[in-house]
């Protein structure tokens, strides 16, 4: 059977965690108060509740822009193949 790619498949946040809590490499995605676009690689993972958490110090603009100017939006992609986004 031929693989999916670049699919618009709708799927649950039950599926999103599934595929996002083995995954580790992440891009988090911020608006700068300026309304640009900021994206960070990061490290994340999934806490016992089911959200996302990134691995960052404090200092850093990737901590700090998304409580000044929420939504952050988080694309997890495993090593090789597709990426799924989650919010």
């Amino acid at each position: 059977m031929a693989r999916k790619i670049a699919t618009n498949t709708d799927v649950g946040r039950d599926d999103l965690v599934a595929f996002a809590r083995p995954r580790h490499r992440a891009v988090l995605m911020t608006t700068r108060p300026d309304g640009s676009v900021q994206a960070s690689p990061v490290i994340a993972g999934i806490d016992p509740e089911g959200r996302v958490v990134v691995s960052t110090y404090p200092q850093r603009a990737k901590s700090s822009t998304p409580a000044a100017t929420p939504p952050a939006r988080c694309c997890s992609s495993p090593t090789t193949g597709t990426a799924r986004g989650c919010r």
